[in-house]
């Protein structure tokens, strides 16, 4: 098989045929086992309403490579960006080939694709990611030049041993000392009558490290934020967000929010925690996650792992984690190139069989 005889062809993510689909899920499963081999697959019902419901925000291009009969994906590429007003210069890229395909130059062909979309577009950095499960992904990044920006540590918590008595100690030194705070809860959409201000709150998360990754601050609108919250529905993902306000000013102080997916009830995604700045150092940070994990793990009790991921820099919320249990599941390396640099590596490796 060789760059020019493969059966290369666009894939619609959002409306694909039956086929189409019934093929890609395979594939994916096939991945995610290399990945993370003790997730369960995921029914086709499941991953169709998820890609059927992508944010309409939320641009992509998709390729998949076939087999020799049509029957099977053997490898899928894309691209795609957020239609926010910041990081208008960059495209995040996504690239797998089955491992008995692989070095074979079906990753090469479906970059290319990749490439001259984000030409197209004016998008002049790529964006991916690579797992410490899957070497072949970082040999891959490191082949066409990308450079690592950011490594994260996805860490998970085994319910079974979670420090239960931890958790009573934290909430309880949080309401002795954070008496100028308050705790609440939302869950699923989050009230009109505070979007803007939670929209605000969530700019928070672009003080967490970002490595090298020549990225901008991210702002949603409350809009986007709508759009995102109506696809997490049709998902069946429930969020969970637990926040605090500083109760002299009545301003959102912090928050932290959990993802959990009844298809896949056993595992709960931990999203984003943070504090403003100015209210840091009150132990607002462990209330919120105790908090969190106290009600969630009280009224689902289906979750046997809690699965996150932080900077390997971000020392205070891995303090935080480590605490209450989480061990180090796997890293995540997170790679960038210049769209100019991919453009030269593929012009070099033209005649590469």
């Amino acid at each position: 098989m060789s760059v020019h005889t493969i059966n290369l062809q666009p894939i619609d993510i959002r409306q694909a045929s039956e086929q189409e689909y019934a093929a890609l899920n395979r594939f994916d499963n096939i991945m995610r086992v290399e990945r993370t081999p003790e997730d369960p697959a995921h029914s086709l019902d499941e991953d169709v309403t998820s890609w059927q419901n992508i944010p309409a925000f939320v641009q992509l291009c998709n390729w998949v490579v076939w087999s020799d009969d049509g029957k099977q994906i053997i490898a899928s590429g894309g691209g795609g960006f957020a239609e926010l007003e910041t990081n208008r210069h960059l495209m995040f890229c996504n690239i797998e080939v089955l491992a008995q395909h692989r070095r074979r130059g079906l990753g090469r062909a479906l970059l290319a694709q990749v490439a001259d979309a984000a030409e197209e577009l004016n998008r002049r950095l790529l964006v991916g990611e690579s797992y410490s499960t899957v070497p072949a992904g970082e040999a891959f990044a490191k082949r066409i030049g990308a450079k690592r920006a950011l490594e994260e540590s996805i860490s998970q918590l085994r319910v079974s041993q979670l420090k239960r008595e931890l958790i009573e100690q934290w909430i309880a030194a949080a309401q002795n000392s954070a008496g100028d705070f308050e705790l609440g809860f939302w869950l699923g959409a989050y009230p009109e009558d505070d979007l803007n201000a939670i929209c605000e709150l969530m700019d928070v998360m672009n003080t967490a490290p970002r490595g090298e990754l020549d990225m901008e601050d991210w702002h949603l609108t409350p809009e986007r934020m709508r759009e995102g919250e109506r696809a997490q529905i049709a998902r069946g993902v429930e969020r969970w967000t637990a926040y605090v306000r500083h109760k002299p000013s009545g301003e959102l102080a912090g928050f932290t929010s959990v993802g959990w997916n009844s298809h896949q009830p056993q595992l709960l995604e931990q999203y984003g925690t943070g504090v403003l700045p100015k209210y840091r150092n009150h132990g607002l940070g462990r209330w919120l996650k105790a908090a969190m994990l106290e009600r969630v793990l009280r009224e689902r009790p289906q979750v046997e792992q809690v699965r996150t991921g932080n900077a390997h820099s971000n020392a205070p919320m891995l303090k935080i984690n480590r605490e209450l249990g989480f061990k180090h599941y796997f890293t995540e390396y997170d790679w960038q190139v210049e769209t100019e640099a991919v453009r030269a590596y593929l012009d070099r490796s033209k005649e590469i069989p």
